[in-house]
C-alpha cells in the first residue's frame, strides 16, 4: 500500500510575533483613571480647608487661650530697701500678666530684721532665690541663702575683691584681705576695719551658728618682741577680730580663735600680689544645730 503525499501545506505554520499589535481593551465608559484622579484632587481639597481653619482658628484665639510663655515678662528692680523705685509705674497701669509680684507684709507677730539687712534678706528672697513655702530649711538651703545675704552686705560696704563668700556644701567661708583689716605686720585693727566688724557682727549675731575665726598670714617671716614668728601675728588677728565681734552681740561660746600662719595659702606664689591674697581672716561658719 503506498503512503499518502506528504503536503507542505498541511504544516501548522507559526505566527509572525512582528505582525501582531496590541489593542487596548474597551474604554468607552471613561477609563479607570479617572478615579484615582479624583481621590487625589479630593484629599488635597480637603487639606486645604483644615490648614485654612486651623489657621482662622489660632488668629481668633483669645488671650486666656494662649501660652503664657509668649507674654512679655516684666523683673522690677528693687531699691536697697526692698521697696520699688519712685518712678516705677503703677500697677494699675500694668497688664494682670506683667504685674510684679510684691511679697506680702509680715505678721505683726513677727519680729523686723535689723535695718542693715532688711532691704536684702526681702530682696534676695523674693527675687534671687524663691523657696516653696513650708518646706523645712536644709543646711544646704540655709548656707546658699546665708551666703548670698552676706555677699550683699558686704558689697553695701563697697569692699569688692577685698572680701569674698562662699559655699563649701554646708558652710559658709567669709574672707576679708587684712589689706582692710589690719596694718602690715601688726595685729590692731584699722578705724575702717573696726566699722565693719561692728556692722558685721549683728549679722553674725542673728544666725545662731558657731563661727571659727582664722587668721592667715603671707611667707615673709616675722621677728619682733610682740610676734616672734607669723603663728603668733596670725593667732592675734583672729583674737582681735573675736574680741570686736563678742563686743558687737556675737556670744562667746558661739566663737573660735585660730592662726594658721602661711601653712594654708590661696595663691602659690612669691609675688606681692599672690602675699596679699594670702594675708587673710577667715570666717567658716557652720550651719546652726537645729537644722536636720
Amino acid at each position: 500500500m503506498a503512503e499518502p503525499a506528504h503536503d507542505p501545506a498541511a504544516r501548522p505554520r507559526r505566527p509572525n510575533w512582528r505582525s501582531v499589535r496590541y489593542t487596548p481593551p474597551d474604554d468607552a465608559d471613561g477609563g479607570h483613571w479617572l478615579v484615582t484622579y479624583s481621590d487625589t484632587v479630593t484629599l488635597l481639597l480637603t487639606i486645604f480647608v483644615v490648614l485654612v481653619s486651623m489657621m482662622t482658628f489660632v488668629k481668633s484665639t483669645p488671650e486666656p487661650l494662649q501660652s503664657p510663655l509668649l507674654r512679655p515678662v516684666f523683673v522690677p528692680v528693687l531699691t536697697a530697701d526692698g521697696e520699688l523705685p519712685p518712678d516705677t509705674l503703677a500697677q494699675d497701669s500694668l497688664p494682670p500678666t506683667s504685674r510684679p509680684a510684691v511679697a506680702p507684709p509680715p505678721p505683726p507677730n513677727v519680729a523686723a530684721e535689723p535695718q542693715s539687712t532688711a532691704g536684702i534678706s526681702r530682696a534676695y528672697a523674693s527675687v534671687a532665690a524663691p523657696e516653696e513655702p513650708g518646706l523645712p530649711e536644709t543646711p544646704q538651703t540655709w548656707a546658699s541663702r546665708t551666703s548670698r545675704e552676706l555677699a550683699a552686705l558686704l558689697a553695701r560696704e563697697g569692699l569688692g575683691r577685698n572680701a569674698v563668700v562662699e559655699r563649701v556644701d554646708r558652710h559658709v567661708v567669709v574672707r576679708l584681705g587684712d589689706n582692710i583689716l589690719f596694718p602690715l605686720g601688726q595685729a590692731d585693727l584699722r578705724p575702717e576695719g573696726a566699722a565693719l566688724m561692728a556692722k558685721l557682727a549683728p549679722n553674725l549675731a542673728r544666725l545662731n551658728s558657731f563661727i571659727r575665726v582664722e587668721g592667715h598670714t603671707d611667707d615673709l617671716p616675722i621677728a619682733n618682741l610682740r610676734f616672734p614668728s607669723n603663728w603668733e601675728l596670725s593667732a592675734g588677728r583672729a583674737a582681735t577680730v573675736v574680741r570686736h565681734l563678742i563686743a558687737g552681740g556675737v556670744p562667746a561660746g558661739q566663737l573660735e580663735a585660730v592662726g594658721f600662719a602661711d601653712t594654708r595659702p590661696v595663691v602659690r606664689g612669691r609675688t606681692d600680689a599672690a602675699r596679699m591674697r594670702n594675708r587673710r581672716v577667715s570666717f567658716v561658719i557652720l550651719p546652726p544645730d537645729g537644722l536636720p
